[in-house]
């Protein structure tokens, strides 16, 4: 779990299979940098 509050801008993704459910946190990368994309910050098995 993380410890600090988040204030950026996050995707969250709910994945259903089953019985079975995780949430994937992803965050946008820095305006820097060349090419915009996801990278995955939190992943967790909720049941």
């Amino acid at each position: 779990m993380h410890k600090k509050s988040w204030f950026d801008n996050h995707v969250s993704t709910p994945e259903l299979r089953d019985l079975e459910a995780s949430l994937r946190v992803e965050k946008t990368t820095p305006q820097d940098t060349k090419e915009p994309r996801l990278y995955k910050i939190l992943e967790r098995f909720l049941a």
